[in-house]
This record gives C-alpha cells, structure tokens and sequence, in this order.
C-alpha cells in the first residue's frame, strides 16, 4: 500500500494534472487510505471490542460525507450499472454531527462494500440520512440483494460468519462495522422483510 501511496502523492503534487486524472488520482488516495486503516482495523479489532480504541472527534457534515463516500463507489457501481442514491438533508446545519469521521468511514465502507458485491446488476442502492429525538441514523438499503435467509440475518455481524452463497471475502466486515459502531457509542442493525432487501441501519 505505501507503494502505491507514494507515487500516488507524487503525481498529485503535479499541478498539470487536471480534470478527470486529477479526480481518479484523489479517489485512488482516498482509497489507499481507507485499505491502511482496514488493515489496522483489522490489527486493533481487540482494542474496540474492548473499549480501549481512542476516538478523535471532529465535528463535520454527515450529508456531504456520504456522498463524497458513496463517489468513492463510482467505478465499480458503474461497472455493474449499479444506482446509488443518496437520500439527505441539504441544509448543513441540519447534518452537522461530532464524532470519529474516520471510525465511521469503515463502518460505511465496510456496509457499502458489502452491498456492492452482493446487489446484482442493474441494482439500486438507496442510503438515506435522518435525524430523529437528538440522534441521527443513516440506512443503507439493496432493493435487489442477493438472496439472504431469516435463518442467517441474525448471524450476519458475526465474526468470521459465511451465509450459504457468499461471495468470498473473510467474514469479518460486518463484525468489524457493528464493533467500531459502539466504539462510537451506536449502534448497527440489519433487516429483510422478502429476502431479497436488505436494509442496514446505523445509529450514531
């Protein structure tokens, strides 16, 4: 990953790079980023389940950062003809939240991810920011999830829980997303009312 940081940094430094190499060369930075955090993730998974992560609050808009996370999915989203949507207040003041943005970062990567691989093609992925009784929660919903059973939905955040048709992976994202969202002082949640939308609710 440093391999790829470095020149990624170095070409990034050259002014000539404009428009859309420009963008491509953020996203890839943004997202080197995001592969070191989830291997210390990873590496301090102990340390959440614990209690003894140190948060660093930061006080930022939760709107604007969902979409500038959910950007971040543009190449693969349109690869399979994926929509994303995403559904949240346009006034800033009414999206402003304290909290570890980089913590939350890999509970919705980690969400995100999971819904990428899992909604076919031509899917929908809808998330939607609400702000309810002095919390705000954001749900991130696969209209057209692969098929997943009642028998399975309530191991999911399990660690190193594999459902019958899962599509590689370590079994381990979703464990680590319901963990770092308590760290936060949250909470996580999943439901489906067909077996074919699922819809994951994050609670900060």
């Amino acid at each position: 990953l440093t391999l790829i940081a470095g020149p990624t940094e170095q070409l990034l430094e050259d002014k000539t790079v404009q428009g859309t190499h420009r963008r491509m060369l953020q996203m890839v930075e943004r997202n080197t980023k995001i592969l070191i955090q989830l291997v210390s993730e990873i590496l301090d998974f102990r340390k959440v389940q614990n209690n003894k992560a140190v948060l660093k609050l930061n006080r930022f808009n939760l709107a604007e950062t969902l979409r500038l996370w959910a950007d971040d999915f543009d190449a693969v989203t349109s690869r399979k003809g994926i929509t994303v949507k995403v559904d949240a207040p346009a006034d800033a003041a009414q999206a402003t939240v304290i909290a570890d943005r980089d913590k939350l970062a890999r509970v919705f990567f980690n969400l995100m991810s999971n819904a990428v691989k899992y909604t076919p093609k031509d899917g929908t992925i809808t998330i939607t920011l609400r702000h309810n009784g002095g919390s705000f929660f954001f749900t991130m919903n696969n209209d057209s999830v692969k098929t997943i059973s009642k028998d399975d939905l309530p191991h999911i955040f399990e660690r190193f829980y594999q459902s019958k048709g899962s599509i590689g992976g370590t079994g381990i994202g979703l464990a680590i997303a319901k963990a770092t969202a308590q760290a936060l002082g949250g909470s996580i949640s999943a439901e489906t009312a067909d077996g074919r939308s699922i819809v994951f609710k994050v609670v900060l």
